[in-house]
């Protein structure tokens, strides 16, 4: 049997069959249902649903794609198919487990509520942690303009959903996603390494690119780090728009983060540096070492290769930031190969300046790039 593939439906989703994407031929694909509504609507559809964890799926081995005719109702589908093959095997020594693909998420879908170690729990009915309230992921679809928008290390989007809405409100298509490990707990974040928000994002440009002509990349903290990793590594992108970029740790006491991350799981919380009052990005209140030492390797690679971005930039830079330090901005104007590139300083406001005092500021300046950039033709 082939690999499996999750499509997991969003309440209120009335065109989750449009955004499938293209999926291997004989792929198991299983529809999750988050609300009895869509379920009731689409899963009667989809013939022979079984309940599972609070859940409705419905699995037919077939090449993904829209229904034939282009609505509903779909032609009647097989049940949930088994996820062991029947081919004979051979035997296998006593004591050793077999080794099993873990599922998927079919193309032009994300995990909208858990991350990657969610996805096999939903399929064995186990309890999966739901986000904390206000750290979901955003979606908006638009035209013209697709942005990706990336949140920080420890953070999630509610730090960056009014820039997101924005965006929104300009009629673009915008991603925001919920990187794997975040908006939950510290203890999940352990456990997520820099190659699966990598992924995440890419999944959210594939989104993009099936939906818009142009695509920009926007990234807060780390999330600036991960759009510099996408500068470097996916052509076609039109430019990108930085703030606060973390590019290096310089804490000399994280000279030792090699060893210590064996011996002490997590430090106290670097989140909420807001010069405004009472405003909350709702971060974590631990730092996981694991997945700290995860990022410092994301960070050298993108050093490495800074040369090799060449799309129009805008970088935006807190002076008064106390979590990352503005020399990693300077770094950056230094090391790319960018011609257009502007670096504005935002004098009024710490580390995440999108809910600080300059917001105002910097939601016009990054409207103002990417209809500019959106204009300008640019090749990678």
């Amino acid at each position: 049997m082939g690999e499996v593939l999750l499509v997991d439906v969003p309440t209120g989703d009335t065109a989750w069959a449009q955004r499938l994407g293209p999926c291997p031929r004989g792929a198991t694909v299983t529809v999750l249902f988050s609300d009895p509504a869509t379920r009731q609507r689409d899963g009667q559809a989809l013939e022979g649903p079984t309940r599972s964890g609070g859940r409705a799926c419905c699995a037919w081995p077939a090449r993904c794609g829209t229904p034939p005719s282009g609505r509903w109702p779909w032609p009647p589908l097989p049940p949930c198919a088994p996820t062991a093959s029947r081919r004979r095997r051979k035997p296998r020594a006593a004591g050793v487990s077999p080794v099993v693909a873990p599922p998927r998420y079919a193309p032009g879908f994300t995990a909208p509520a858990v991350d990657r170690f969610g996805a096999a729990p939903v399929l064995k009915g186990h309890r999966v942690p739901q986000p904390v309230p206000g750290t979901e992921a955003f979606t908006a679809h638009g035209d013209g303009v697709g942005v990706l928008v990336l949140h920080g290390f420890t953070g999630n989007p509610a730090s960056l959903r009014p820039l997101a809405e924005e965006l929104a409100a300009a009629g673009w298509a915008v991603q925001l996603p919920r990187l794997p490990g975040h908006g939950t707990s510290w203890r999940r974040l352990q456990r997520a390494r820099w190659r699966d928000w990598v992924r995440e994002a890419r999944a959210g440009l594939a989104m993009l690119r099936a939906t818009t002509p142009t695509q920009v990349v926007v990234g807060l903290s780390m999330g600036g780090t991960l759009a510099l990793h996408l500068l470097q590594t996916e052509p076609g992108l039109a430019g990108g728009v930085l703030i606060n970029p973390w590019l290096a740790l310089r804490d000399p006491r994280m000279r030792a983060l090699p060893l210590l991350k064996w011996l002490v799981p997590s430090v106290s919380g670097v989140g909420n540096d807001i010069a405004k009052p009472q405003a909350d990005e709702r971060p974590y209140t631990r730092v996981p070492l694991k997945a700290l030492a995860s990022v410092l390797q994301l960070q050298q690679r993108v050093r490495t290769h800074l040369p090799a971005v060449s799309q129009p930039l805008l970088v935006m830079t807190s002076p008064q930031d106390r979590v990352v330090d503005p020399a990693d901005s300077r770094l950056i104007v230094e090391g790319v190969a960018s011609q257009d590139l502007e670096h504005v300083a935002l004098e009024r406001s710490y580390h995440v300046a999108t809910l600080d005092y300059d917001a105002d500021d910097l939601v016009k300046r990054t409207l103002g790039f990417c209809q500019r950039v959106a204009s300008t033709p640019h090749r990678a």
